[in-house]
């Protein structure tokens, strides 16, 4: 009976284990994801950002009469364009590290409420 006991509860232990070790690597995958996503945002506001700048350089090239006439209008048109676009990446990737942020904020609060769980179990 003993032993029954002993191996039930190795048992027990080692499924646990393996429960939170693929846990584990779940959790370190998704969380690789969502920053590879971020850091992908970022590296699209940035381009748009390069954009900007190298538009405004061609703006600044032109004569006083074509800044102010249908090609500087054109120029406007997509600067505007690009900044609406470098922050939409941005606020694209700042929201998903907020909701990163509110994830992990919440983990000490699952783990009280399991810890205090178990305890009421007993």
């Amino acid at each position: 009976m003993a032993d029954t006991t002993k191996s039930d509860a190795v048992k027990i232990s080692q499924n646990a284990s393996k429960m939170f070790s693929g846990t584990k690597q779940q959790v370190s995958t998704d969380l690789q994801s969502v920053v590879s996503e971020i850091n992908a945002k970022m590296q699209q506001a940035r381009a748009a950002q390069a954009k900007i700048k190298s538009l405004m350089n061609q703006k600044s090239s032109l004569s006083t009469a074509q800044q102010n006439g249908t090609q500087g209008v054109k120029f406007d048109s997509q600067i505007a364009n690009a900044q609406a676009q470098m922050t939409r990446y941005q606020n694209q990737a700042k929201a998903l590290a907020q909701a990163m942020q509110r994830e992990f904020n919440a983990v000490p609060e699952s783990l009280q409420r399991i810890a205090k769980s178990m305890d009421q179990n007993e």
